[in-house]
């Protein structure tokens, strides 16, 4: 299954560039955010693994109207 070419993946380099690592699921959710509220998108997925300020197996998707 492959993803539409409009799908963009991580298209600020995210915490990859950084490594916040006590908040890098919370910079992934904030950076999803930001870019829906600037009309960026109409949906969008983030996700943490581990770290202790709301980051334990979470998935988040966010979508506008």
């Amino acid at each position: 299954m492959a993803l539409g070419d409009d799908v963009r993946l991580n298209p600020s380099g995210g915490v990859l560039a950084g490594n916040p690592v006590m908040v890098a699921g919370l910079s992934r959710i904030g950076e999803a955010a930001s870019r829906l509220s600037r009309g960026d998108g109409k949906r969008a997925v983030a996700h943490a693994t581990s770290g202790p300020c709301l980051q334990q197996n979470l998935v988040c998707l966010l979508e506008t109207s």
